[in-house]
């Protein structure tokens, strides 16, 4: 969602995300102590845990998993427009897409230098993959 605003030039794009109710706990109470977070010591010891507790998702849920993404684009004038999108599980996603872009710039198809995704390819580029669907939501 960071790249939005460059492909866009939306300056006020908010992201949200659903956890379960044991992770927001432990964000609630990280940021009690996010002064602490600063110092050496404990970054060193949050990067140990960090890397002997957190995993990516198993193969299964990469392979079977669906994300949903939910958008709704307001123009201040009380206009809007609201969008679903479903797609196949984050983490294989960005390895297929990065794939498909990789094939591309190789192929010259693309001409060099900083681009977002859609920027790159265009906004379809997205709609090539698995388990895509985009739909319109009519509140």
């Amino acid at each position: 969602m960071y790249t939005a605003y460059f492909t866009t030039g939306i300056g006020n794009i908010k992201v949200f995300t659903g956890v379960n109710k044991k992770t927001l706990n432990s964000l609630l109470s990280f940021k009690k102590l996010k002064w602490a977070a600063r110092t050496a010591i404990v970054q060193w010891m949050m990067k140990a845990l960090i890397k002997k507790r957190v995993n990516g998702p198993s193969l299964e849920k990469r392979s079977t998993f669906i994300t949903y993404l939910w958008g709704r684009i307001s123009d201040g004038n009380g206009k809007s427009v609201t969008m679903e999108m479903q797609t196949m599980e984050s983490y294989q996603l960005t390895a297929f897409t990065a794939i498909e872009a990789a094939k591309q710039v190789l192929t010259g198809s693309i001409e060099s230098g900083y681009k977002t995704p859609a920027g790159a390819f265009g906004s379809s580029f997205i709609d090539q993959f698995e388990k895509y669907n985009l739909t319109e939501v009519n509140e």
